[in-house]
């Protein structure tokens, strides 16, 4: 009996150990952690600019106009913001009048702009190709950052992106090029989780179409680094995060981890 009891010793140690390594454990592991997280005050420099219900409502249907895009760049650049982020895919032409409008409107911003690239499956499913922005939109103070969002077993968006590759080229993540951007030295873009500064609604948020009425004063997005990104529940651009809340916006998500 006691030699028995010897050889079970090691072998519930190995199952232990096993059952530590299986997914569902590591959940349990991650959501026991979770329960610890406290909210910290944003960075003070990053503000959100939110293509939100209102915004729909007053301009129309998405997607909007490049030339509209082109008329928020132009409205803000009279503030003088310190650098903007679309997280807005613009793979596809519109037309040579608008793309036209909001190259020449991305160029002479006088500042870093980072646009979103990504990967996704074409429609035989068979192979992923890169969604890039239009090669015209590339001008010298452009740069792309990919959006592609890393989640935890149980479907949490918990993880820092990490550096990918997309049609043989390596892209950081659109945060991290935000940081890049600006400067930014040792990124953390090893296997570490975001330190989320709170919940949805977090992060100040203007309207998209308060910034192009004019109806926000120029001084609250003076040297701010602006991300501009949907919240309309309609446009499907969620993530879940650890918080009670849960759902956050995408574009808040990218603050968090530029944060």
């Amino acid at each position: 009996a006691m030699q028995k009891r010897s050889l079970l010793s090691p072998l519930l140690l190995v199952l232990v150990c096993v059952a530590g390594l299986l997914p569902f454990a590591q959940t349990l592991d991650e959501r026991a952690l979770d329960v610890f997280r406290s909210s910290h005050a944003p960075h003070p420099d990053i503000a959100i600019i939110a293509i939100d219900n209102a915004s729909l409502s007053s301009i129309g249907r998405w997607p909007w106009s490049r030339a509209t895009h082109a008329q928020l760049l132009s409205t803000l650049k009279s503030a003088s913001p310190r650098l903007i982020g679309f997280d807005i895919n613009f793979s596809e032409a519109e037309n040579d009048r608008t793309d036209a409008a909001l190259t020449e409107a991305l160029r002479t911003m006088g500042i870093p702009v980072v646009l979103p690239i990504q990967e996704i499956q074409n429609s035989e499913n068979s192979a992923l190709k890169g969604v890039v922005p239009l090669s015209i939109l590339r001008t010298e103070n452009v740069s792309l950052g990919h959006v592609t969002v890393l989640v935890s077993a149980d479907g949490i968006a918990r993880p820092m992106p990490k550096p990918v590759s997309i049609l043989g080229d390596t892209h950081v993540s659109f945060a991290a090029q935000l940081a890049r951007s600006i400067g930014a030295k040792d990124l953390p873009i090893r296997d570490t989780w975001i330190d989320f500064a709170g919940p949805a609604a977090t992060f100040p948020t203007y309207s998209y179409q308060d910034i192009l009425s004019g109806r926000v004063p120029a001084e609250s997005l003076t040297d701010k680094i602006l991300l501009i990104g949907a919240t309309a529940g309609d446009l499907h651009d969620i993530v879940l995060t650890p918080f009670s809340q849960g759902a956050m916006a995408g574009v808040e998500w990218q603050a968090n981890v530029l944060d």
